[in-house]
């Protein structure tokens, strides 16, 4: 198979804290800010933007919410019916800055 041969399946986010992971809800915010703390060594930048998706309590149970001062925040009440829903949401906030 070459580059880009593969197939990528949408999960449902819920997916994501499955008991099979090591990390569950109360952990995301952690992994998050983690995430985003590595992104300017990641790409050799001091600033980079980064805009994430946090799941309401009601969707993801225990879920935790990260300390990202210089980040976008996108909540997430009703879980999107695709990756385009999520990913207008996420333009959306770029348009009004």
């Amino acid at each position: 198979m070459g580059f880009g041969s593969e197939r990528h399946h949408f999960k449902h986010p819920s997916a994501c804290f499955s008991s099979r992971n090591h990390s569950g809800p109360g952990d995301y915010a952690a992994e998050l800010e983690i995430y985003a703390q590595s992104l300017p060594t990641t790409y050799g930048q001091p600033d980079v933007q980064f805009i994430y998706a946090q799941p309401a309590d009601k969707l993801v149970k225990g879920i935790t919410t990260p300390t990202l001062p210089n980040a976008t925040s996108i909540p997430i009440d009703v879980w999107p019916k695709n990756l385009q829903e999520l990913a207008e949401k996420m333009a959306q906030t770029q348009k009004r800055e």
